[in-house]
C-alpha cells in the first residue's frame, strides 16, 4: 500500500516570526512494513519452561510421597532407600539392623555405609547392603 504524504515545516525566527514551509508530495510504501514477534516468542518460551519445571518437581514429589508412605524392609531395593527422606532412612536402617541382629545396627555411620553401597548398586536389598 502506498500512502502520499505532505510535508510541513514549521519554524520560528529570531524576532518572533512563525513560517510554514509545505513541501511537495511523498510517497511511503507500507507494505514494507515488519512485525516482530520476539518478545511474545520469548514470554511463551519461558511460560512453557516454567511449566516442565514445575511438573517435573510434581512428578518426583509424587514418588518420593510414594516411597515414604511405604515401610522400607530388609527386602526393599537400594534405589527406594536412595529415593526416602534422611529420618526415613535413619529410622530404617536402625530397624532393620536390629531385626538382622547387627551390633552397631544405631550407630550414625551405618547409614551413610548402607547409602554408600546402595549408591553403588541400586539393586541390592537392604538386607544385602546392610551385611
Amino acid at each position: 500500500m502506498v500512502q502520499s504524504v505532505r510535508h510541513e515545516t514549521r519554524t520560528t525566527t529570531a524576532s518572533g516570526k512563525r513560517s510554514i514551509a509545505v513541501g511537495g508530495n511523498a510517497d511511503i510504501d507500507q507494505s514494507k512494513r515488519s512485525t516482530q514477534f520476539g518478545g511474545v516468542l520469548a514470554v511463551v518460551a519461558v511460560i512453557i519452561v516454567v511449566a516442565i519445571i514445575w511438573g517435573g518437581i510434581k512428578i518426583i514429589g509424587a514418588v518420593s510421597e510414594a516411597v515414604d508412605a511405604a515401610t522400607l524392609d530388609a527386602d526393599s531395593t537400594c534405589e527406594q532407600f536412595l529415593l526416602t527422606d534422611a529420618m526415613t532412612r535413619d529410622e530404617a536402617v536402625k530397624r532393620i539392623g536390629l531385626e538382622l541382629g547387627l551390633a552397631d545396627a544405631g550407630h550414625p555411620w551405618t547409614v551413610y555405609n548402607v547409602a554408600y553401597r546402595c549408591g553403588e548398586n541400586p539393586n541390592l536389598t537392604l538386607r544385602e547392603a546392610m551385611a
